[in-house]
């Protein structure tokens, strides 16, 4: 008989944790390091020559908020896909062994719960729709609660911290607060409800933090959007591989 072939230490799981690790900090970091050199080669906005210099007004910072608020609907649509994946997961566990693997309430109602409510706030975001801030709001202040009670939880029975898995905890536990945070802007309110900015002339200009307000969240949503996308591909091949291995062991 031909000898035994020795196990591969590069398993599914040894990759994620690597990719975790290495990888998608190396791809944040290239992604910041990117948006801070596009900003400095940026060509400064036309300046004022005179009374008859045309004024213009400050659509950067519009366009910049409606990007960002539309990266948190993709957030919010990836964190659907997620759940499905996770529903997907539970529906096969229950064909195998005829309950659900997280319970029926845990693995099956909390899914599609998180499915539908993702799903239509991030399709409601992306068209900039009032009720869908307001239903995000909602939504993100739940989560919030929820996420913060869990957390007291594992600190109190010291639950164990893995940081190969520092993405999960990202997505579970910070992601929400900033979710939250952004909704409650004056400046994604002002977006939501067609509130549009005032003319460059028509009183004092924003400076400082102001007006800068909206490149620091606009990167920090699109680098969480890294995140959730990277724990969203993980879940899919881990949908895929997983049955494999168990059908090679």
């Amino acid at each position: 008989m031909p000898p035994a072939a020795k196990p591969s230490p590069w398993d599914f799981l040894t990759l994620v944790a690597w990719w975790n690790l290495a990888g998608l900090p190396a791809l944040l970091c290239l992604v910041t390091l990117a948006m801070v050199i596009r900003q400095r080669l940026r060509p400064a906005g036309p300046q004022m020559v005179g009374l008859a210099a045309k004024i213009t007004p400050p659509r950067s910072a519009w366009t910049s908020r409606t990007a960002t608020v539309r990266i948190i609907a993709l957030i919010h649509s990836a964190l659907g896909l997620r759940a499905g994946v996770w529903l997907a997961q539970e529906v096969l566990s229950m064909r195998a062994q005829g309950i659900p693997q997280s319970g029926p309430l845990r693995g099956i109602v909390l899914p599609i719960i998180l499915i539908v409510v993702n799903l239509t706030i991030g399709h409601g975001l992306w068209r900039l729709w009032r009720w869908a801030r307001l239903g995000a709001i909602a939504w993100d202040a739940l989560v919030v609660i929820v996420t913060t009670l869990v957390m007291l939880w594992q600190w109190r029975f010291h639950a164990p911290v893995r940081l190969d898995q520092w993405p999960d905890y990202v997505v579970a536990d910070a992601l929400p607060w900033f979710l939250l945070v952004v909704m409650l802007l004056p400046g994604t309110r002002d977006l939501c409800t067609g509130t549009k900015p005032r003319p460059a002339g028509s009183g004092p200009v924003a400076t400082g933090w102001k007006a800068s307000w909206p490149s620091p969240i606009f990167l920090s949503a699109l680098l969480l959007l890294l995140v959730v996308v990277s724990t969203l591909v993980v879940d899919l091949i881990d949908w895929v591989v997983r049955p494999m291995e168990d059908a090679g062991g």
